[in-house]
């Protein structure tokens, strides 16, 4: 049985070590690593050169609907190593390895076994490539999974009495950090958690509670006021207005469940159980009235998310956390339903083990397909000097990478411009009809000597056709090796040129 529990932990401890080493290579890659890195990288640097970020669209810049902390997180560290991707990517690496941390702890603190928190924090790394590999992009989505486990992790201890007293400030600062993950990403995405961990809080100490709303609300009320100082209204419109238009589909309810969750987390789903069963049997009572609706409260939220047209799979991150979480406290608990020296019990105990050693293997992963080979730089390099060679100006949208200043010091992405359009739900909006109108003016009027598309982007196509450009096909020959050597994040460039007059 040791045999089996070393290699448990080994496989676990493998994982973070493989997480890690991949993260360190695919850092300094100078090209995007994901459609959201550029646009990420445009905020950044505009905080750097001062301006704000949320402003009326234009043809150059779409903000986008996230909240503000991660790209002044992010452009702080700028400021020493650059205005490149590797800061942010350090951001999110770094937060990343944060949750991994506060996974244990958490696990940890209601086991008292560091081997079961270690194969919780491996779970976690090893779901990396399942959440298309946010944990360490330069987007919002490893910040904000590490704020909303650290407000977690801090409300529990808070729940402890010591000397009889709960201890408000640690509720305190645990809404505080929910308050800020509220405007890491979206406070649509945070308001049920808060919800959820407020429950847990008032079901163990009451009148302490009111500790964890003062905190959030002058968290989040501080970075309102700072963003209404700073855009008026329209920081409130793209952070809460726009997101509240995404709509669920009926026929992606079952995505999060059936495609995302069982298939590779179906160990988890089972074991985590046992741990609240247990403590309801030994009528620990906090523990099941603390973890019951802070955890379903994050698992709904991510059900909700992944269940809207915009629902991506790096929405998954904190869904990923919370079963890793069950398992390792599921795990501990069912070995000590087991506890004993006799045969009966060891064998148990045994298939347990090779149980988590399968969940282990459910997950595995080849981490050549994470980070980018020698071909996919140079393929990334050929369509970089193929959109350099094209004189200025250029209208590039998702082609932020790729260009450079003199053809547009920003390109918008698609995503974006989405929002503006109400394509995840929604009508198009007033702004959305003006950005609108504003691109087929700059179009009639010749503004761009070229446009670039993705091949399936059909939204602006038919607009950029209509004003009279000429489409000239694929802007790298199709007979040319880069389709053979690129990967699927490296995107197909259509070219359109403007009529002679």
């Amino acid at each position: 049985m040791r045999v089996l529990w070393a290699a448990l932990l080994a496989s676990a401890a493998a994982y973070i070590v493989l997480f890690g080493v991949t993260a360190l290579v695919r850092l300094g890659y100078p090209f995007p690593l994901e459609v959201t890195e550029p646009a990420s990288l445009g905020e950044v640097r505009r905080i750097l050169a001062g301006q704000p970020l949320y402003v009326a669209p234009t043809l150059d810049y779409v903000p986008m609907v996230y909240g503000p902390i991660y790209f002044y997180l992010s452009a702080l560290v700028a400021t020493i190593a650059g205005a490149t991707f590797a800061p942010l990517r350090l951001v999110s690496l770094l937060a990343s390895l944060g949750s991994m941390a506060l996974v244990f702890c958490l696990v940890q603190r209601e086991t008292c076994s560091r081997g079961a928190g270690l194969v919780a924090a491996g779970i976690l790394a090893a779901s990396n490539p399942f959440g298309e590999t946010a944990l360490d992009l330069g987007r919002v989505d490893a910040l904000f999974m590490f704020l909303v486990l650290a407000s977690v992790y801090v409300a529990r201890l808070g729940t402890l009495r010591i000397g009889g007293r709960a201890r408000p400030y640690l509720l305190s600062a645990s809404g505080a950090l929910l308050g800020l993950a509220a405007f890491t990403k979206l406070p649509e995405a945070a308001a049920p958690i808060a919800v959820g961990v407020f429950i847990g809080i008032a079901l163990i100490v009451r009148r302490a509670v009111i500790a964890f709303v003062l905190g959030a609300c002058a968290s989040a009320g501080l970075v309102l006021l700072l963003l209404r100082l700073q855009a008026d209204p329209l920081a409130t419109w793209y952070v809460w207005d726009l997101p509240r238009q995404h709509e669920l589909g009926r026929e992606l309810l079952g995505r999060f469940w059936f495609s995302d969750v069982l298939p590779r987390f179906f160990v988890a789903l089972v074991l985590g159980p046992v741990f609240l069963l247990g403590r309801a049997a030994r009528e620990d009572r906090r523990a099941l009235q603390f973890y019951t609706p802070a955890l379903a409260s994050i698992i709904g939220v991510v059900w909700a998310s992944r269940s809207g047209g915009g629902g991506s799979q790096n929405v998954l991150l904190p869904a990923f956390a919370v079963l890793a979480i069950l398992l390792g406290v599921g795990l501990h608990e069912t070995m000590r339903q087991f506890d004993g020296s006799s045969t009966r019990a060891r064998t148990f105990q045994a298939y347990l083990m090779g149980l988590c050693l399968i969940q282990l293997a459910l997950v595995v992963y080849d981490p050549r397909a994470v980070v980018p080979y020698g071909t996919d730089r140079v393929a990334d390099q050929k369509l970089a000097a193929a959109v350099s060679a094209l004189p200025g100006p250029v209208f590039a949208p998702d082609f932020g990478g790729y260009t450079t200043p003199a053809q547009g010091q920003q390109q918008p992405i698609q995503g974006a411009i989405d929002e503006l359009f109400g394509g995840f739900g929604g009508r198009m909006t007033t702004e959305g009809m003006a950005w609108r109108a504003d691109l087929n003016q700059a179009l009639r009027q010749r503004r761009f000597r070229y446009v670039l598309l993705e091949t399936h982007d059909c939204c602006l196509t038919d607009a950029v056709k209509a004003s009279g450009y000429i489409d000239k096909g694929a802007l790298i020959p199709e007979s040319d090796d880069f389709y053979a050597w690129k990967a699927a994040r490296t995107p197909e460039a259509q070219l359109f040129v403007a009529p002679a007059n």
